[in-house]
């Protein structure tokens, strides 16, 4: 009788049941959390027009991978993606509204919004600091991103014109993002 049969790691709720399955309870690959930040998009900033969602930011997912919004799951907070994430204009004026992070075909013709999140939510004095970042666990009802396909974050501006003297474009040079995915080895 060994370790697992004899009850001896009952007491950890459940965790040996676990080890060695992938992230999400999905099958195949190999999977772990990545976090993304202005830099690890192909394209980051756009300017705003405030109350429309507009795209700021694009990744496209290589050869080999495959990818979905969020890591772990929310059972166990210590193994779950937390966000951050502050976009400012050029003057490093903080703009807010909401984030929508979602998938695209490699066509554009087909989406599917993953998580909407209040940026004011997202944005927390210490970017380190997980208890003061939004927990985003891995979207496991939601399409992965594969081969030729887009991890896309889109931000919908409500800060009021009167408190912006600059104008709503994101600049890439002066916002700081960090939003977890889970990235699958397919190959």
């Amino acid at each position: 009788m060994g370790l697992l049969d004899n009850g001896l790691m009952g007491g950890l709720g459940g965790l040996a049941d676990d080890l060695g399955k992938p992230s999400s309870g999905d099958s195949g690959g190999d999977s772990f959390g990545t976090p993304f930040g202005v830099t690890d998009f192909d394209s980051f900033g756009a300017t705003l027009v405030p109350g429309q969602f507009q795209e700021i930011a694009r990744y496209e997912v290589p050869a080999g991978t495959e990818h979905r919004w969020g890591f772990g799951t929310a059972k166990r907070p210590a193994n779950q993606g937390y966000g951050y994430a502050e976009l400012n204009n050029a003057d490093g004026e903080q703009l807010h509204g909401k984030l929508s992070l979602r998938w695209e075909n490699a066509t554009g013709r087909r989406t599917e919004v993953a998580t909407e999140i209040d940026s004011q939510d997202i944005d927390t004095p210490n970017r380190y600091d997980r208890e003061q970042q939004k927990p985003i666990p891995e979207q496991v009802d939601k399409r992965k991103a594969s081969q030729d396909q887009f991890l896309v974050v889109e931000f919908k501006a409500t800060t009021p014109e009167a408190d912006i003297t600059n104008d709503y474009a994101i600049s890439a040079a002066e916002s700081d993002v960090r939003l977890p995915t889970t990235e699958y080895d397919t190959a």
